[in-house]
């Protein structure tokens, strides 16, 4: 199974690197694939690598990558099996594009009006067992979805109708909450 993660470096602190460090140890096969802009500099993808390192993740089983365009972006989604979203940072657009690109987000609920981002996004669109209550419940999830693949890809292949039918795009629905307001 390959995890990936598309959001800003800059999201991608400690805590995430030893929660996701204790994913990839409770999936042995799996790997992460992290893309962002930022990977086009030798510097960055170094930096990355030391820092999974340091946080017990080996370089073989990441795949730092740049993007060279906005296509490029959303095809990459098409070789990652599951998102593992950040914390206490959320992905938002990132969240969004991955669902509307066929791929479940993991997420971890939080405290705090933006760290609860991800949960607000992922139970818009139906998905509020991809929410995880806390971190040993992210790598239970995380490691129960690698064992039934046939779910998943399932999943996978009717999220984006799923996604047209939810809350989460009911622009009309939005507008008339807006004005009502």
């Amino acid at each position: 199974i390959t995890f990936g993660c598309f959001q800003s470096p800059r999201k991608i602190n400690q805590e995430v690197l030893a929660l996701w460090g204790a994913v990839l140890k409770a999936v042995p096969s799996s790997r992460l694939l992290i893309k962002h802009s930022d990977f086009a500099f030798e510097g960055a993808r170094a930096s990355l690598l030391q820092r999974m390192a340091a946080s017990g993740i080996d370089a073989d089983r990441i795949i730092p990558e740049a993007h060279a365009d906005y296509r490029d972006y959303l095809d990459a989604y098409g070789r990652v099996d599951v998102v593992l979203d950040t914390f206490p940072f959320p992905g938002g657009t990132t969240t969004c594009e991955a669902l509307w690109m066929g791929v479940p987000t993991l997420t971890l609920s939080g405290n705090s009006m933006l760290s609860k981002q991800g949960e607000s996004l992922l139970t818009a669109a139906g998905l509020p067992h991809w929410i995880a209550a806390d971190k040993d419940d992210y790598i239970r999830k995380a490691a129960a979805v690698a064992t039934r693949i046939d779910e998943l890809s399932a999943l996978r292949q009717g999220l984006r109708d799923r996604l047209r039918a939810s809350p989460l795009m009911d622009a009309s629905r939005f507008a008339r909450h807006l004005e009502d307001a």
